[in-house]
């Protein structure tokens, strides 16, 4: 008896079904494509019951001819192909053939459709992938199809749906989807008798996000344009503070076509990579334009999944445009500055002196130093007081900002020395002042701070807040910074200036660590790598290292933990790039370095972290994306007090 048997044309519409039409968005997913192939200017979409009940999609596009209206519904039926060359170079959203057979198969179908150049249109009903009638119809240019009970034949399927509500939300996605990857097609959304969102259809994808999404989606979105060996990305990504918590928000498109794509999301996020916390996700609108020759997109049924012929350049085209995008907007000022004028600030504290005005420091900074101040070296020294184990480091502070601390009679201890060792410091004035945990700043160029110090007239030092949010008012806004995550990243960007190495420090006592076998073994094989992130260890036996040198700027205890982590990490079997480690590195060095909140500090130091802020496109947030400031402008003031409507 024979076992192999041909299927008949029914059950072998159903398998198609299975693998087009997996629920009602995936039906309107098809219908919508096949109308904005046929050329159409507006596309009404109409579900009932999450779409189950019924389905109705609408086009002013090209329609069809009375002969093509029930050919329509066979298998491999299209307009899209005509040979084998062609699946090389497909430039339609459709081109299978197969949708229509699939959703007629498990559902009840009223097709009425009429060509531009026809005199009358064409009505058809199909059932179960059967033709029931056909017949004349009066009708617009254009096709609309309705689809009712889906799934009614096949019960199994139907206890795979879900709620009406999630449903409908699967099918809204889909929708506008499709308006944003073709915002020149006005599509109109109708669920349960109720207008969801119409988009115009005026061919501009940011009046198409406003549409979809609302007013401050479309507004906290950066412009994307970038061109480069022969492909183009264009559209939208969102400034890192409307991040969200999923990648539900990210849309890509490749020549038009809605894809999937881990490879373009993953190019997003290093676009992103310190711009925002872990866990977070940017959302974008990128458009792809890539030569057709160079994109298979024939891989999957619903043709969500691509493939492409040069994936690194697609990689770069993304990751590039991105970042370009962001270092742009990030290179605006916070708020454009009055006309120039000198600022003091009075009456900080009772305890705190007036700042001094800018262009008498300017005029000091450009005196030449004392002899026995240019013998100074250039670096501030910090030791650990005694009884404490806050870290040991040395960092460079330009000179101008460096001022003599005379203690009070019962000294507060700095959070940061380690001796009692006086700093070698360059005096201002010979006032008294609270005792305080030093602020550096990293050293630059002294022309470079004299042409910046032109530019901060208009900057006014007001105070602190709980010793943790500088206040500065900047032309026409107040500003916000949080002076441990702006101190961290001038210490990140200081360590990635150095273009290699990490500086170590040599330990006066060098640090026995004891691990289990595996973890030594691992560490002592990246032991030159390691020597490049600032640590020099040696083997002690018996599972244990020598540590006699830790990273510049951290506590050796930190440094230790870090270590540690490291060799977890590695013991897991985790590939982790020298890059990687590199960076990683950095963070905890400068997280470890940088002041930390509650501290306190003086007012000319913290003025002096917020030029910095405010004067260097680099320093926007923390190396762990937690934004450095915030700003309110006067206008956003005035509302909030009700002066401006």
């Amino acid at each position: 008896m024979a076992r192999i048997n041909v299927l008949d044309k029914h059950i072998a519409n159903m398998i198609a079904a299975g693998e087009v039409v997996e629920n009602p968005a995936s039906v309107v997913k098809e219908l919508v494509e096949n109308a904005i192939d046929a050329h159409s200017s507006s596309v009404t979409v109409e579900i009932q019951n999450g779409g189950i009940a019924y389905i109705r999609v609408t086009d002013d596009g090209c329609g069809m001819e009375p002969e093509d209206a029930k050919t329509a519904f066979l298998r491999h039926a299209t307009s899209k192909i005509s040979k084998a060359d062609d699946l090389e170079c497909i430039g339609t959203l459709g081109f299978r053939g197969e949708a229509l057979a699939a959703i007629s198969s498990v559902s009840k179908i009223d097709l009425i459709t009429k060509a531009a150049a026809a005199e009358m249109g064409t009505a058809v009903r199909v059932e179960a992938g059967n033709v029931i009638r056909e017949s004349e119809s009066g009708c617009p240019d254009g096709t609309t199809i309705i689809v009712r009970e889906l799934f009614y034949n096949t019960p199994a399927r139907m206890r795979f749906l879900k709620k009406d509500a999630t449903e409908a939300a699967a099918v809204e996605t889909v929708l506008k989807s499709a308006a944003l990857s073709h915002p020149e097609v006005s599509i109109k959304f109708i669920k349960d008798g109720k207008d969801v969102f119409h988009t115009p259809g005026d061919g501009v994808v940011k009046s198409c996000m406003y549409a979809l999404f609302g007013r401050d989606f479309a507004n906290n979105m950066h412009s994307v344009e970038l061109s480069e060996r022969g492909m183009t990305v264009t559209g939208f990504a969102c400034t890192p503070q409307a991040s969200r918590g999923n990648r539900a928000m990210q849309f890509f498109f490749v020549n038009g076509r809605p894809v999937k794509s881990r490879m373009l999301s993953v190019a997003l996020d290093n676009a992103y990579k310190e711009r925002i916390m872990k866990g977070r996700f940017p959302t974008c609108v990128l458009m792809m334009e890539i030569p057709l020759g160079q994109v298979d997109v024939n891989v999957h049924p619903a043709k969500t999944e691509v493939k492409f012929a040069r994936e690194r350049d697609v990689f770069d085209l993304v990751y590039f445009g991105v970042k370009s995008a962001l270092e742009q907007a990030e290179k605006r000022p916070v708020t454009p500055p009055p006309a120039p004028k000198i600022a003091p600030v009075d009456n900080i504290t009772e305890n705190q002196t007036r700042l001094e005005p800018y262009i008498k420091k300017e005029e000091e900074a450009k005196a030449p130093a004392p002899s026995a101040l240019k013998a100074a070296p250039s670096f501030v020294k910090f030791e650990r007081a005694q009884g404490t184990s806050s870290p040991a480091f040395r960092s460079p502070q330009p000179a101008i900002l460096q001022e003599k601390r005379t203690p009070e009679p019962k000294p507060v201890e700095p959070a940061c020395v380690e001796d009692e060792e006086e700093l070698i410091v360059l005096p201002i004035r010979k006032e008294a002042e609270p005792a305080v945990t030093e602020l550096v700043v990293p050293e630059r160029e002294e022309k470079e701070i004299l042409s910046e110090k032109k530019e901060t007239h208009s900057l006014r030092y007001i105070g602190e807040a709980m010793n943790t949010y500088i206040i500065v008012e900047y032309g026409e806004a107040v500003v916000f910074i949080d002076k441990h995550a702006a101190h961290e990243r001038v210490i990140f960007e200081k360590l990635r200036n150095t273009r290699g190495d990490i500086q170590s420090q040599l330990l006066l006592t060098p640090e026995i660590v004891s691990l289990d076998a595996k973890s030594s073994a691992v560490i002592l094989e990246k032991r030159d790598e390691l020597a490049k992130l600032g640590f020099e260890v040696d083997d002690f036996g018996n599972g244990s290292v020598v540590v006699s040198a830790v990273p510049d700027g951290i506590d050796a205890h930190d440094a230790l933990s870090v270590l540690d982590g490291f060799a977890e990490t590695l013991k897991s079997g985790a590939r982790i790039e020298l890059p990687e480690i590199l960076s990683e590195t950095m963070y905890s060095v400068a997280c470890k370095a940088a002041i930390k909140a509650g501290q306190k500090n003086s007012p000319e130091e913290l003025l002096a972290l917020a030029e910095r802020v405010l004067l260097e496109d680099d320093i926007r947030y923390c190396p762990h994306g937690r934004p450095v400031m915030i700003e309110y402008t006067k206008n956003e003031l005035e509302k909030k007090f009700k002066r401006t409507v």
